[in-house]
């Protein structure tokens, strides 16, 4: 997996087994208690949202089980937000997900990627290189990212935007 922006989502490695399986790969990890499936689609983030209905699917899980994480260049580099439903801002990763799923209502755990004065567009800043500044600012942001999700795992609470 390449080293950029674009693939933001997978950069903490697990201690769990990644797996293939028809719509990308899989890992189960334990968390809080709970065996809890993490999924990357095989489809490039534009086209994430069929092979992610299509997993939920197989799995039995419903919509509401699943949590996306995703890059937000709305957001500060390495800030980090949980956030149910709302639109996809121009990310055509979500977009493809809500048309998938059907609904807006999608839990998303946003890790900011927009760097001090980048006037670069998503597209272009996204698919660049982590820069050292980058990699140490974004740092506390993915571990802040994991306590979140070890959060919401032990006790559900309302979404904040």
């Amino acid at each position: 997996m390449p080293d950029i922006w674009y693939w933001i989502g997978w950069q903490k490695k697990t201690n769990g087994l990644w797996v293939s399986c028809p719509e990308g790969t899989a890992c189960e990890v334990d968390i809080a208690g709970a065996t809890v499936s993490l999924f990357k689609p095989s489809a490039k983030m534009n086209n994430s949202g069929l092979p992610t209905r299509q997993f939920l699917d197989r799995m039995g899980a419903a919509m509401t089980d699943c949590l996306v994480v995703h890059d937000e260049m709305d957001l500060p580099l390495g800030q980090v937000k949980l956030k149910l439903g709302g639109g996809d801002a121009g990310h055509n990763g979500l977009k493809s997900l809500i048309a998938s799923l059907g609904s807006h209502e999608i839990k998303r755990l946003r890790i900011g990627v927009r760097r001090p004065n980048n006037a670069k567009t998503a597209k272009d800043s996204v698919l660049q290189p982590f820069s050292n500044f980058d990699k140490t600012a974004l740092e506390p942001g993915v571990d802040r990212a994991i306590d979140i999700l070890l959060s919401e795992m032990a006790a559900p609470a309302l979404c904040k935007s």
